[in-house]
């Protein structure tokens, strides 16, 4: 039976009648952020842990200074060694509004492998969908995968586990039907073979209220999830999508110049059926070409300024190059301008191939 057979017989429909659900946007009010701590010495070989940490002090502080954040770790001793390691960097005094809770992960990546929280009329109920590490590349997977439940056991939320297999990255909406994915990872052959794009969209509409879903064909160089839609374009209004563009002979010049074409081209058809017209504007990509390699022997990081994360009237910014930081703290500075920007620099995180969108999570529906 494949993901969207199963789907269709038993994921959704059998537990929930006739109930809408909708995928709120980032933007929207949520109860906390959640991350995973860094630990896996295989993504983060040798002192490129320490490194990470250092980011993840520095993200955690300000976050957790400004809104409720919630950190996962392995053990009673790494939530120590963590919890001194951040509160020995604050300022002294700082309030962190900041929760440590015990539960082992394979890697730091939850916004692919949390829960992704709907609506469901004006109860909360998060989505458990299938995880297996972007088709199956870097196992384990098990604990990721289970991880959307075990929150939801801690916390009291409602929960509808799904066989298709998702990752929060790979999608993003503006909660009002309108929704931005990639060809090469949804209908990637090792994460959904068989399931055809028509039988992704109904499974998209039915569970995250989506009418309208733009398909780019692939996303940056160096992304080893095969082109999460959220390195490259975000919603950060209901008619509003920052698109990051490449300098001419740009690594990823051409595929950026193609996916702006496709999405001009859905721009039209949304305006036609739905009669508000989403606007454009271009973030600068750094630079994302490195000395020596990744792990998995890339010389190529998918470094980009469209992996920010909305907080409460606060938007976090990865940082990567003193020639164009600038410039994109402008962009969101013009595009924002009742929104509080905050840079962190991401050079060391983003060399694990993602960045602080990809190592957070929104919870919606926490009940303590």
């Amino acid at each position: 039976m494949n993901p969207a057979q199963r789907f269709h017989e038993g994921d959704l429909n059998s537990t929930q009648g006739d109930n809408v659900f909708r995928w709120p946007a980032e933007w929207e009010p949520k109860d906390a952020l959640i991350l995973t701590w860094p630990e896996n010495r295989e993504t983060w070989p040798g002192e490129r842990l320490k490194r990470t940490e250092d980011v993840y002090v520095e993200l955690l502080i300000a976050m957790a200074s400004r809104e409720r954040v919630i950190c996962l770790v392995s053990s009673q001793s790494m939530r120590e060694y963590a919890e001194q390691k951040v509160y020995q960097s604050r300022t002294p005094g700082q309030t962190l509004t900041l929760e440590w809770l015990v539960l082992p992960s394979n890697d730091l990546w939850i916004r692919d492998y949390g829960p992704i929280g709907v609506w469901n009329g004006n109860e909360p109920v998060w989505l458990n969908w299938t995880y297996n590490a972007w088709g199956g590349k870097y196992p384990p997977f098990d604990l990721d995968n289970s991880m959307p439940e075990a929150l939801a056991e801690r916390y009291k939320v409602k929960t509808q586990s799904l066989s298709t297999v998702l990752e929060g990255g790979a999608i993003d909406g503006n909660g009002q039907g309108v929704l931005l994915t990639t060809k090469a990872v949804l209908q990637s052959p090792t994460r959904n073979p068989g399931v055809s794009q028509e039988a992704l969209d109904e499974i998209l509409a039915e569970t995250l209220g989506c009418r309208h879903v733009c398909w780019f064909d692939e996303g940056l160089r160096g992304d080893d999830t095969d082109g999460h839609v959220d390195d490259f374009a975000r919603f950060v209004r209901k008619d509003t999508i920052l698109i990051a563009q490449d300098l001419p002979g740009g690594p990823n010049e051409a595929v950026l110049a193609a996916n702006k074409k496709t999405l001009e081209v859905f721009i039209e058809r949304v305006k036609e059926h739905e009669g508000y017209e989403i606007k454009l504007h271009e973030l600068p990509m750094p630079q994302c070409e490195i000395d020596g390699s990744t792990v998995d022997g890339s010389s190529v990081v998918p470094a980009s300024y469209a992996n920010f994360v909305f907080g409460a009237q606060t938007v976090y910014v990865p940082l990567y190059d003193p020639n164009t930081d600038d410039q994109a703290i402008s962009c969101f500075k013009e595009v924002l301008p009742d929104y509080e920007i905050v840079g962190i620099p991401c050079n060391d995180l983003v060399w694990g191939q993602g960045s602080i969108h990809c190592v957070t999570q929104n919870l919606i529906g926490l009940s303590g």
